[in-house]
């Protein structure tokens, strides 16, 4: 019986070429080994910091992920509740630009919303320069490199930062609500309370504090 496939396609003679072919395989059988590559938790959740590409903050790039949704952040101003507003007074999220049932999108943060309840605060997550400050020290201590905070932060010579300056750091800001624990931001991030409380330089992670500003690892909107 004649083979069809043999049919359907040329015989390709041998040829000094052929190796090449052969020698292709296993770099297509590493492929997958790349992408797997951030065995760490930790690693893993902040690959998500290439959002900084296209809004450095969580505030901006869930505001994004919102126009794409709606058509676009609305140009007339956004209404929203007087509790809302002093949020986004107090934790210096600037013009609101998007508002449903879900929440409320500014310029530089999101309020969660659950029956009008606040539920969630996201706001910018940055590291202030301070006297004897690096960016390499400040790069060890967030568990990331010079070069990825020279890049967010338009930082054109690692060498020279300013006292005051602040920084974008990798991390999402979520401001602590009250019943939050370490554990519940764990689960949400996949990162360990350990690595969250190494991150946030806190000593016992059964203290932490409704009002505070915590940095996570970046896990999409």
């Amino acid at each position: 019986m004649t083979d069809i496939s043999r049919l359907s396609r040329p015989v390709v003679p041998p040829t000094a070429s052929t190796p090449a072919t052969v020698e292709s395989k296993p770099v297509a059988a590493a492929a997958p080994a790349a992408a797997a590559a951030p065995t760490d938790a930790l690693v893993g959740a902040r690959a998500g910091r290439n959002v900084a590409d296209a809004g450095r903050s969580a505030g901006e790039t869930h505001l994004a992920s919102q126009s794409a949704v709606h058509g676009g952040p609305q140009a007339e101003a956004v209404k929203v509740s007087p509790e809302v507003a002093a949020l986004g007074k107090k934790y210096d999220l600037g013009a609101a630009q998007y508002s449903d049932k879900y929440g409320v999108s500014f310029e530089r943060g999101y309020v969660g919303l659950e029956k009008g309840k606040v539920v969630s605060i996201n706001v910018p997550f940055q590291h202030t320069v301070k006297p004897g400050d690096t960016l390499t020290k400040i790069a060890k201590k967030f568990e990331t490199d010079v070069t990825f905070l020279a890049e967010i932060n338009g930082i054109k010579d690692p060498n020279k930062i300013q006292v005051g300056q602040k920084l974008d750091v990798g991390l999402s800001g979520q401001v602590i609500m009250p019943g939050d624990t370490l554990s519940k931001y764990a689960n949400q991030t996949g990162v360990s309370v350990e690595d969250i409380a190494r991150l946030n330089g806190i000593k016992d992670p059964n203290k932490i504090k409704a009002g505070d500003v915590i940095g996570l690892p970046w896990m999409g909107c």
